[in-house]
């Protein structure tokens, strides 16, 4: 994976320069001056199973942390982001790329607030208090009524 700029319709406001985390870890400082001298924000793209081997003051660098999740059935993904919500205190954007519909509920819940279905669409989350910790939860079927798509 390199990196590459974040046109999707859902975050048309905001240019990415999304940043594997391995690059993150080899190159903070440069590509740090390279969205700056081309005036995109950085999303950390890390995998489900990748482990969070990065600084809290890390964060105040990052727009977005994207988590691809690599099985269907992996749960790990869902643990990064609590992780990033609670324990490092990121109030950035955090979307999960390859999942399915029906755990779009269950992904609210745990702090992402973008999501890239495995089927292609890519919508945001319309729960405005999604970063904020004990939000109380809504229904499932209130939820997915109430998700805005692209």
């Amino acid at each position: 994976m390199t990196m590459k700029e974040d046109t999707d319709d859902a975050l048309a406001e905001l240019k990415l320069l999304k940043v594997p985390l391995y690059e993150w870890l080899e190159r903070r400082e440069e590509l740090i001056s390279e969205a700056v001298v081309r005036k995109l924000k950085l999303a950390l793209v890390v995998s489900s199973d990748d482990e969070l081997r990065f600084s809290p003051d890390d964060l105040n660098e990052i727009e977005m942390v994207i988590i691809e999740f690599t099985s269907l059935i992996d749960g790990r993904g869902f643990s990064l982001a609590v992780m990033l919500r609670e324990k490092f205190h990121f109030r950035g954007g955090i979307r999960a790329v390859n999942v399915l519909e029906d755990n779009v509920a269950y992904l609210e819940e745990c702090g992402f607030d973008s999501f890239e279905l495995d089927s292609g669409k890519v919508f945001s989350s319309c729960v405005q208090d999604i970063a904020v910790p004990n939000h109380s939860p809504i229904g499932f079927a209130q939820r997915l009524n109430r998700l805005k798509f692209n």
